[in-house]
Formats: C-alpha cells, sequence, structure tokens
C-alpha cells in the first residue's frame, strides 16, 4: 500500500489522482534518494539504479512486456540520454518510464495509427533520447521519443519528435528561471523569444549585464521549463534540417526521401491534468494556454524562413488518453496502472 499521508500535499494529490485506489496492487517501495528514504516518491521493487539488465527485467515482468527482445533495445535507448535516466526509470511516476512503455512496441508487425492534426499517420519505427544539437558547447536537446512512420492516405514519409510529460507540468511550476544567454543571439531561438508570443503568455525577458544567464519571469505560477525546453527542441529540429545526422538510418533514410517533419508534445493529462497549479487554472489548462501561443509563433517563424513545407509545430499537444482503448498497446498492465488505478476509477 501507499503511504498517502507522509507525503506532502502536492506529491500525495499526484500519487492518489494515479494510484489512489484500493484495487492498486503494483510492487513498489518508497524512493531511496541520495541514500535516505524519502516519503515523497516510490520505486518498482527489486528494480535496480544501477544494473541496467536487473532494471529491465524486472520491469519487464511487472508489466508482462510482450515483445521482451525490442523492450530491451529501446530500454537501452531510453536510458541513453544526458540526465542519467536509469537512476529514475523505475520511479512510479518517471516521464521516461511513461513515454517507454507506450512506444517501445512501434513496429513493422505492430503500427500505431495516430491522428495528427486531423490528418492520420502510420508509424512504424520508435527512437529514443534522441539527441539534436542547439547551442554549440552546450547540452543537445535530447527528444523523448522520434517516431517514423508515413501519412496514411498519400505514403508520404513522416519523422514526429515528441516531448513526452508526465508530471512535470503540474509538479515542476514556477514564476522563474534561468536561461542561457546565448539563446538570445541564436539565429533560430532569439525570434522566438524577441517575439510577442511571450508577452502574449505573461512572460518576460530580464538580462542581466555580463551574466551568462537572462531570467524569464512569469507573473503566474506556470510550467516555464516547459516553454524553454519547447524552444530548445524547436532549434534542434531547425539544426537537424539543416545538417541531418545520420546516427540513426531510420531516421537518416526517411529524411533523405523527403520526410515531413512534425515536432509536439505529449502529455498525460487523465486525472494529473486536472490538479490545480496555485492560479485559478488546472495544470494542463494552464500549459496548454501557453503552448497554443508558442506553437503559433514557431509556425509563423517557419514560414517567414521558407521552412513550412518541412517542418510543422503541432497546434495543440497530444494526449496519451489516446492510448487507452487503442489496441497497438499489447500490454493490459500498461493500461491498468496508467488508466485504472485511480483513487476515484
Amino acid at each position: 500500500m501507499l503511504d498517502f499521508e507522509s507525503m506532502s500535499k502536492k506529491k500525495r494529490d499526484l500519487y492518489e489522482c494515479m494510484w489512489g485506489s484500493p484495487e492498486f496492487d503494483f510492487p513498489v517501495e518508497k524512493t531511496v534518494y541520495r541514500g535516505a528514504i524519502t516519503s515523497n516518491s516510490y520505486t518498482f521493487s527489486d528494480t535496480s539504479a544501477e544494473e541496467e539488465d536487473v532494471c529491465r527485467a524486472r520491469l519487464a515482468k511487472i508489466f508482462k512486456i510482450a515483445n521482451s527482445d525490442l523492450f530491451k533495445q529501446k530500454f537501452s535507448q531510453s536510458i541513453s540520454g544526458s540526465g542519467q535516466e536509469l537512476k529514475r526509470i523505475a520511479t512510479v511516476h518517471s516521464s521516461s518510464l511513461c513515454a517507454l512503455l507506450f512506444f517501445y512496441n512501434v513496429s513493422e508487425v505492430n503500427p500505431y495509427i495516430m491522428e495528427i492534426e486531423e490528418e492520420e499517420y502510420v508509424f512504424t519505427y520508435s527512437c529514443f533520447e534522441y539527441q539534436n544539437k542547439v547551442i554549440e558547447g552546450r547540452n543537445p536537446s535530447n527528444m523523448d521519443v522520434v517516431l517514423v512512420g508515413t501519412h496514411k492516405n498519400t505514403g508520404m514519409p513522416v519523422v514526429f519528435f515528441v516531448e513526452s510529460k508526465f508530471s512535470e507540468y503540474y509538479e515542476r511550476t514556477g514564476k522563474q528561471l534561468e536561461v542561457a544567454a546565448e539563446y538570445l543571439c541564436n539565429k533560430y531561438s532569439e525570434p522566438i523569444y524577441r517575439s510577442n508570443c511571450l508577452w502574449d503568455m505573461k512572460l518576460y525577458i530580464v538580462e542581466q549585464p555580463g551574466n551568462t544567464n537572462f531570467v524569464l519571469i512569469s507573473d503566474d505560477v506556470c510550467y516555464v521549463e516547459g516553454i524553454k525546453q519547447m524552444i530548445s527542441h524547436y532549434v534542434g529540429v531547425r539544426n537537424f534540417c539543416d545538417n541531418p545526422e545520420k546516427n540513426d538510418k531510420v531516421i537518416a533514410n526517411a529524411i533523405s526521401n523527403g520526410a515531413r517533419i512534425l515536432l509536439g508534445e505529449i502529455l498525460f493529462t487523465k486525472g494529473i491534468g486536472q490538479l490545480p497549479i496555485g492560479n485559478g487554472k488546472n495544470s494542463f489548462d494552464s500549459y496548454q494556454e501557453k503552448y497554443h501561443l508558442l506553437a503559433k509563433a514557431m509556425n509563423n517563424q517557419l514560414l517567414i524562413d521558407g521552412k513550412s513545407n518541412q517542418i510543422t509545430v503541432l497546434s495543440d499537444i497530444l494526449s496519451y488518453s489516446q492510448f487507452q482503448s487503442s489496441s497497438c498497446i499489447k500490454e493490459e498492465q500498461i493500461k491498468r496502472f496508467y488508466f485504472e488505478m485511480g483513487k476515484n476509477e
């Protein structure tokens, strides 16, 4: 059983809305963080933060993974980024775990048909923690998932760069964020940071002469980090299109065949999206409102730059709820864990 009473209010609200059902029977234990047991987080029992094979095998057993060979390959990708994902991927509320479980099994024999911007796409390949160069000398953009497929009607190849969020847009809110000053003189990020869209979002730039960072400040509590991250991903995709990397053959082949490039975000919204974040709005509405404005500014810049025929930023956020009754998710344990264990289920 989960001990909700010993959690902070924010974490308790999150865990109860997702896993507060009396029917919850997944094997979990309190997370050990920096050598101490924490009451605010749970991890799947008998996993490992150091041994990849142990962690992967245990998660595969818990979720009754249908395709163990493919899961092994994609698990390795998921922990290959620059964020030390192996140490956190077995955490119950891990964003990396959510993306892996829902997208690892994309294949030719198990295609994912997804409706995006009123168009249907058939995806047959997935890649995790794909890195794009953003600012020279700084950390790359780690795309949580990249999907490769075709437009269902035209057969045109498509590469979909996907940023995935589980609970970050609820948990990691605030009123300001420091951002590297290089973003204000980069040819792709500067037009976005200097555009009216930030003003419309009630976000303001405070430059600090002599400092390597500027401060992005919000009028309201919101998920400022998510806005900054999407701008970084946008720069990464623009750079990728200028000089396509060949470190993944499937993605490289699709690009060489003239693939349409999509950039978008998928959030886990069931339950979490309705949690309040302290500004009178729920977490999803707050972030979605800002995302709409950001996507519009990015697409407008792509039009100005003559790239709108190659790259599209999705105008709205996708939701994992689209997979709740989808036949492409073969494991009922995955659906049960994410959609059926909430307090009011």
